[in-house]
């Protein structure tokens, strides 16, 4: 679990400061298509916990996809 918030805090970190952004965009996609895999698998209710631990994801993935398509725009 500590692994993986690392993981996630330095490819955000490598985002914000522009390092490789089509790759760590490619990377988060990956692990958040992973994480609401196991966890819709696991904990399925989660899709209707009121602090949406998985709704959120559907968001985040189109911004993230926003964010690539600007990227290779630039």
């Amino acid at each position: 679990l500590y692994g993986t918030c690392v993981l996630e805090v330095v490819i955000g970190l490598a985002t914000a400061v522009g390092w490789r952004v089509r790759w760590m965009a490619v990377i988060q996609l990956a692990l958040m298509a992973g994480f609401t895999a196991i966890l819709t698998w696991g904990l399925p209710e989660f899709w209707t916990h009121p602090f949406g631990p998985l709704t959120k994801n559907v968001p985040l993935a189109a911004a993230t996809l926003v964010m690539l398509a600007w990227e290779d725009r630039w």
